[in-house]
């Protein structure tokens, strides 16, 4: 740690202060006096400065609040705006797309429909065909039958030439 220097004493012991007369208390008083008038005129007009640079910030000051007051303000309402413009827009934006989507489902639905009528026309169609189509047991009848008209005619072959034959 450093030590601080010690000051003189302003009065020094072995000089006691005078007191009436006007002759001062130590030689050099009243050059000393003039030179603290100087720096006290100095502190003065540096105090009146800073008032002054005072003054000029504290307007300086109200006009950035005025400023910053009416940009934000504005910035406000711009952003009120555009913030309304892109509700607008996105509300249309939706009401398109439900109204494409809305119609393109009636759409689908309406094709649908078609279909499934397509469909049990051609159910009913196929139904009926069905029901017209010989039954397995005309089916088996008409095949025996076949066969024994058959197998008589190779039975019977020879007595059938005979007769045409005549």
């Amino acid at each position: 740690m450093s030590r601080r220097p010690e000051l003189a004493p302003i009065n020094p012991p072995d000089r006691p202060l005078q007191s009436g007369g006007g002759g001062g208390t130590f030689d050099g008083m009243e050059a000393r006096v003039a030179a603290l008038e100087t720096h006290v005129g100095y502190i003065r007009r540096d105090i009146g400065e800073l008032k002054a640079d005072m003054s000029e910030i504290r307007r300086d000051i109200s006009v950035l609040r005025s400023d910053f007051s009416s940009a934000t303000g504005s910035l406000r309402g711009d952003l009120s705006n555009e913030i309304g413009s892109l509700r607008s827009g996105l509300s249309n934006d939706i009401g398109t797309l439900r109204s494409d989507f809305s119609s393109k489902i009636s759409t689908l639905r309406n094709d649908f429909r078609g279909e499934i009528e397509g469909l049990k026309i051609a159910q009913a169609t196929l139904t009926e065909r069905v029901n017209h189509l010989p039954s397995k047991g005309f089916i088996v009848s008409a095949t025996l039958s076949s066969l024994a008209v058959i197998t008589a005619l190779i039975v019977f072959q020879d007595h059938i030439k005979a007769i045409f034959a005549h």
